[in-house]
């Protein structure tokens, strides 16, 4: 059953999908740089990741990815300024040009986390 989200719920929800992609890029990036990953994978990587994400978004947030695409057409977010303002200009399926620049020189341990402190 869809949940009828409100403005905040919508917000909240992308809000930490967003969270969870910048560290998903940061993962993916990391790897990249220490030759776990072949670059030409990123894209898959990116979209397991993106379905690891709404599976977080479910467990932790109670929302359902879906229900955050209804909600916005039907409280017409598209150009709302506190929506825009959460969202960011990178999605989840064109990353990778820019791996290079990220600092690959930190090990954070064996266990990845988010910046959330959840394991990825």
């Amino acid at each position: 059953m869809v949940e009828e989200l409100t403005k905040e719920r919508v917000i909240e929800g992308v809000t930490y999908m967003e969270t969870l992609k910048k560290g998903a890029m940061e993962l993916i990036g990391k790897r990249i740089g220490e030759g776990l990953l072949d670059p030409d994978m990123v894209e898959s990587a990116m979209g397991v990741e993106k379905l690891l994400a709404t599976d977080r978004l479910l467990a932790n947030r109670n929302i359902h990815y879906e229900d955050i695409d209804v909600a916005v057409d039907r409280l017409n977010l598209h150009e709302d300024e506190d929506f825009k303002n959460c969202i960011e200009d990178e999605e989840w399926e064109s990353e990778g040009s820019d791996e290079e620049e990220h600092d690959h020189s930190h090990d954070d341990g064996d266990l990845e986390q988010n910046s959330d402190g959840e394991d990825f």
